[in-house]
């Protein structure tokens, strides 16, 4: 069934290759645009530079992690009321707590059903 309310720009952080194979046709058939990215700074940079209406940002990656992103995007103004969907592969209660869960923050455990990434995009994106 395909999306009936306006598409939506999400933006894809995780370095998992697997999950951009996997996540991205699920989006685009409910009517939502998806870009890429394969870490942490080149997230942020895209979270900054595009303003998405959505971020799914994998919790845990090399380096600069979604934690790390996240945290640096509420700093910076312009990106801070961006809606962000956390993947992660460990118990949500390990991630839950180490972020300011904010009314526009939600934690999904890899790995990631359609349905439910599709009813926390729902739930995450401003009613049309």
């Amino acid at each position: 069934m395909l999306y009936s309310g306006p598409m939506a720009d999400i933006l894809l952080v995780d370095d998992d290759a697997f999950i951009h194979q996997v996540l991205p046709p699920h989006l685009t058939a409910a009517g939502h645009a998806v870009t890429s990215a394969m870490n942490g700074p080149d997230g942020f940079a895209a979270a900054r530079s595009r303003r998405p209406d959505l971020i799914i940002l994998d919790f845990e990656m090399p380096g600069m992690g979604g934690e790390d992103v996240f945290e640096q995007l509420r700093r910076h103004g312009a990106a801070a009321d961006i809606p962000v969907l956390f993947l992660s592969s460990l118990p949500l209660n390990r991630q839950v707590g180490r972020v300011d869960m904010a009314r526009n923050v939600r934690f999904l455990r890899k790995p990631v059903t359609a349905a439910d990434l599709l009813a926390a995009v729902k739930e995450l994106l401003p009613a049309a």
